[in-house]
């Protein structure tokens, strides 16, 4: 669940652009983990969903330059706080980022962004920021083709850094393509797949991970969502998506008995949906 809310500024003839964004954000765990980590290493002292309850505050700063009619440089400032409230293992962090980008049409039919930057977690560990913070180069880079008024075809490369249960941080190296066709006006398809591979910083689990305090964790996650939708009206549509994800990963649980606990897995989900726009 986001709250957003933001205000920009647009002096003198528009080319120069500023704006600033807040967030809160809030993520809540419903039911236990699917691993039953509660059966590891002490069964009476399961880990509770709401150990992985997370908040988070947010700042943005934005600023664009028009230098040509449809081509423009940007650079943002991102940073925040993210905590959890009921845990006693799992950290704070004020992740924080600067990006510094390009954006614009070059052709008829062909635009593109590229952004490149700087990005820290700021992991809190035991009262300080962490001596073990990964910091490093984030950044992305976007070509999209449009044959016709129908056709969308975009491609892309992305490189950031979030915070993750159970782990100090996680680096999203992602590679992705996004198909977007519009048949007789009213049907829209859309076709995303793409693959992720996930660096993983040290672990907070403790003794019950294979690879704890290494911060080696790799994982492989391939993930394909198809949409088909139908327009009754210019703001309102319903229609049909499946989302398929297939995650590998270096990574098991040991539990206290010797057991191990393997964190791959296969999903497959169907949903039919009504969007509306206002």
């Amino acid at each position: 669940n986001n709250i957003l809310a933001g205000v920009g500024m647009q002096p003198g003839g528009g080319a120069l652009r500023f704006r600033v964004d807040g967030t809160f954000r809030v993520s809540q765990f419903l039911d236990s983990v699917n691993l039953k980590l509660g059966d590891l290493a002490d069964p009476t002292t399961p880990i509770n969903p709401s150990d992985l309850n997370n908040y988070g505050v947010g700042l943005q700063l934005r600023s664009d330059w028009r230098f040509l009619p449809k081509t423009g440089f940007f650079a943002t400032l991102t940073t925040g706080y993210n905590w959890f409230p009921s845990s006693n293992f799992q950290e704070a962090s004020i992740p924080s980022q600067l990006m510094l980008g390009m954006m614009g049409r070059f052709t008829k039919k062909v635009s593109g962004m590229v952004q490149l930057g700087y990005s820290n977690p700021f992991q809190y560990f035991q009262n300080d920021i962490d001596s073990l913070s990964y910091m490093g180069i984030s950044g992305q880079a976007e070509v999209r083709w449009e044959p016709n008024s129908g056709t969308d075809v975009a491609f892309g490369l992305y490189r950031m850094f979030h915070p993750a249960p159970f782990y100090q941080h996680l680096t999203n190296n992602r590679v992705y393509l996004n198909f977007q066709q519009i048949f007789s006006k009213r049907w829209v398809l859309r076709l995303a797949p793409a693959y992720s591979y996930l660096q993983f910083g040290r672990s907070l689990l403790g003794d019950q991970s294979s690879t704890a305090g290494l911060g080696i964790r790799r994982d492989g996650h391939f993930d394909f969502t198809a949409d088909l939708a139908y327009y009754l009206k210019d703001w309102i549509s319903i229609g049909i998506s499946n989302d398929f994800d297939l995650r590998t990963s270096n990574e098991q649980i040991v539990s206290s008995g010797g057991q191990n606990y393997d964190l791959d897995f296969t999903r497959d989900t169907v949903m039919l949906f009504m969007s509306m726009t206002y």
